[in-house]
């Protein structure tokens, strides 16, 4: 059962690179065994899966939790009456899938819904749900075991796994948290410790900055890479100026969208409601690159709101496309929900 396990395997993918790690779990943190990356070609290319499972080696007893591709999902902010839906347990599950199939017009047996938030409103709930066709998921699991890895306990939500990276416990309980990764942007938005809204966007890309990136030092987006994980202060600059022409403009609507359809926020300047905006990526050094960027463009747009790089459990020196996450939010789940440090 995988309440006794101790070992864990992590997979990731996104457009650019498959990431995985084989760890060990233990009461001071995840200890990793194994290591793995290969870039990726071309999206149905089976290879690089292939080659990250033979190198970390699971185990078909390892507590395995891989993600779903961001274009397989869906992010739905809905309301329900509370007499239909109270809390997460199973019957009321089926009941949101009902209400949410009729209101869409599909056929509730189409699609999984997985309620990342409940947000009390009067008499009814307002829910964030993510959405998945079940066909999607039969199709990304069997691609997955195909390529050696053992069938998951878990397919996290990509979005959701950089959560499992910040320190909460020394943050702002009232914050946005934008997450730049290589296919989207995901910004998220708490207010006193509760998810209440959440906007993703595909176009706005670590990928497409990349490539900007790669144009100017005349190298290709996984040279930019590694550029930037040696974190030389030229490359830095540069990546600073790529992100200020990228990012600012379109983030800042992202934000102004992201309150107005809020209406549980409080009434009030938004900075003394949400005083601070966490930044979070695959690399700190793009994590601070575009917390200055926002600063520089003084786009923002609530003044007085603070822009800051989420504090990670993580330790700086690991540097990885999106495994760590994975292994931190499967950690938490064999330890019965407590947080635990990354080791590595």
């Amino acid at each position: 059962m995988a309440l006794f396990r101790r070992i864990l395997v992590a997979l990731s993918q996104n457009s650019m690179v498959v990431s995985g790690m084989r760890c060990e779990v233990k009461k001071k943190g995840i200890f990793p065994i194994s290591f793995a990356e290969s870039k990726r070609q071309q999206p149905d290319d089976i290879q690089p899966f292939v080659e990250v499972c033979s190198k970390i080696s699971p185990d078909p007893e390892d507590y395995v939790i891989a993600e779903l591709p961001i274009e397989e999902i869906v992010f739905r902010r809905i309301t329900i009456p509370k007499a239909i839906f109270k809390s997460l347990s199973g019957k009321e599950q089926g009941a949101l899938k009902l209400h949410i199939a009729t209101e869409m017009g599909i056929d509730p047996s189409s699609f999984t819904a997985q309620v990342v938030s409940v947000i009390p409103a009067g008499e009814v709930n307002a829910l964030i749900v993510v959405l998945s066709k079940t066909a999607s998921i039969a199709n990304h699991v069997s691609f997955l075991t195909t390529s050696g890895l053992p069938e998951p306990d878990v397919l996290e939500v990509p979005p959701v796994k950089w959560l499992h990276t910040i320190d909460w416990p020394s943050i702002s309980s009232s914050c946005f948290v934008i997450t730049l990764d290589i296919d989207y942007t995901a910004i998220f938005l708490f207010h006193n410790a509760r998810l209440l809204n959440v906007h993703i966007s595909l176009e706005d890309n670590l990928i497409n900055a990349l490539g900007a990136m790669a144009d100017v030092l005349g190298t290709d987006e996984w040279g930019t890479v590694e550029r930037i994980r040696s974190e030389d202060p030229e490359t830095f600059k540069t990546l600073q100026d790529v992100f200020v022409n990228l990012f600012p403009y379109n983030l800042a609507k992202h934000v102004s969208y992201l309150v107005g359809s809020t209406p549980e926020l409080p009434s009030g300047r938004i900075s003394d409601i949400i005083p601070v905006a966490y930044v979070v990526s695959p690399s700190l050094a793009c994590s601070k690159a575009l917390a200055e960027s926002l600063k520089i463009a003084e786009s923002f747009p609530f003044p007085g709101v603070s822009i800051e790089v989420a504090p990670s459990v993580i330790q700086p020196s690991h540097q990885d496309m999106g495994a760590f996450p994975l292994a931190l939010r499967g950690g938490r789940d064999l330890v019965k929900g407590q947080p635990l440090p990354a080791e590595g």
